[in-house]
């Protein structure tokens, strides 16, 4: 019987990765430890940012899961998180949260695109950090 995780890949536990996809414990565990520090999977093409999973396990997972367009990822407040919170995250470089740091210390962000001031920034890293921003 083949079982499908469809959109359950952000709730899915390391055992269910192994069993459905055959993945060794190892990187199974990876690919959950990697979701959580994003606090979520909001784009099949981030599975390609998991170490040392291969482009075969990538197609499989790709294959076999949907993530939904309505997932709402786990947020970091622009204004609020720590830096340590933003540094735990693995798009946010410790020049990053410093920089958002210091903004916020000069004036509370008031949108989210008020990022694009920050020094540093890039609209590549922007495309895939803003899921993951509140204010």
């Amino acid at each position: 019987m083949k079982i499908i995780l469809q959109d359950r890949l952000n709730t899915v536990t390391a055992q269910e990765l192994e069993r459905v996809l055959g993945l060794k414990k190892k990187l199974a565990i990876r690919v959950i430890n990697y979701r959580d520090k994003l606090g979520g999977f909001v784009s099949i093409d981030q599975y390609k940012e998991v170490y040392g999973l291969s482009a075969h396990l990538q197609f499989r997972l790709i294959k076999q899961t949907i993530i939904q367009k309505k997932y709402m990822p786990k947020q970091l407040s622009l204004n609020h998180s720590s830096f340590k919170e933003l540094i735990a995250h693995p798009y946010i470089s410790p020049a990053m949260a410093k920089a958002m740091v210091d903004y916020r210390n000069h004036t509370k962000f008031a949108i989210i695109d008020a990022i694009q001031k920050l020094p540093g920034y890039h609209l590549s890293w922007a495309k895939k950090m803003t899921p993951y921003l509140s204010l």
